[in-house]
């Protein structure tokens, strides 16, 4: 089930966005908030299996659970406070801008980077090995989801993404991504032209 789950939350974002460039259909509007209710109920369902009786975390455990938080602040901070929230999930303009500044500098998805690393973080926490399978299952498909987003999604979104492509590594930063993310961090959550 926790497999399914998964699976699902992402073709919920699938179709979420391409309702949002194709259909305009108001009730697919809800499929983003329910792929991230499935997401989530699969880690449940994972993290429960593999919190049997008498678990015990060590220390290594105990260190790899306080990554996983933070990856997971991060990756929250990322989705919804790195950019301007009301612009991004709220109100759908005909003209739109990327965020170009703060985290989006760095790369144009570093939110995979977050969800990655929260999942290995926490399955090596937990030691069991299911959240660690279903985090890379779910990280594989959300990879997928983000090529899907930056090929087609957000060339049809973002007026000046293709610019964006060309200045902004996709999802690995380098020394002058991370120099711009550094220099603007101080204008997160502001769109700009690139």
């Amino acid at each position: 089930m926790k497999w399914l789950l998964g699976s699902t939350g992402f073709l919920l974002f699938l179709l979420y966005d391409l309702n949002s460039v194709k259909w305009n259909k108001r009730w697919m509007k809800t499929l983003f908030p329910t792929g991230c209710f499935s997401v989530l109920a699969g880690t449940v369902l994972a993290v429960r299996q593999d919190i049997g009786d008498g678990f015990v975390m060590d220390i290594k455990g105990v260190i790899s659970m306080i990554l996983a938080c933070v990856c997971l602040g991060l990756l929250i901070y990322t989705l919804f406070f790195a950019l301007p929230f009301s612009d991004t999930y709220v109100e759908e303009t005909c003209e739109r801008n990327v965020c170009d500044t703060g985290m989006y500098a760095f790369c144009r998805h570093p939110g995979v980077i977050w969800f990655f690393l929260c999942y290995l973080f926490g399955g090596i926490a937990l030691q069991e090995g299911a959240l660690l399978s279903v985090g890379i299952m779910m990280s594989v498909w959300n990879l997928v989801y983000v090529i899907f987003q930056d090929r087609y999604t957000f060339l049809r979104t973002f007026s000046n993404y293709e610019a964006y492509q060309k200045e902004t590594p996709f999802l690995i930063p380098n020394r002058d991504s991370i120099l711009k993310g550094v220099t603007t961090w101080k204008k997160r959550g502001e769109k700009d032209a690139v």
